[in-house]
């Protein structure tokens, strides 16, 4: 799966991904870190699921920006 990050807000930042949910074993990213700055205003993360075990899974990206 493929996420696009993108917004206004962000714009100037370092972001670093700090978690991936409840099942962020099961769950890689990259990359773990990026910049939006010099026009740059958005920015693709691959992730990709290995399961593990058997049973539903989830997951939601946190973020942490520079700028707040």
């Amino acid at each position: 799966m493929t996420v696009s990050i993108s917004a206004a807000s962000l714009v100037g930042s370092e972001v670093e991904i700090v978690s991936v949910g409840d099942d962020s074993d099961q769950f890689d990213f990259s990359p773990a870190t990026f910049a939006l700055t010099g026009g740059v205003t958005n920015q693709l993360i691959d992730v990709t699921f290995t399961p593990t075990s058997w049973g539903q899974k989830s997951a939601s990206l946190t973020l942490n920006a520079s700028n707040g």
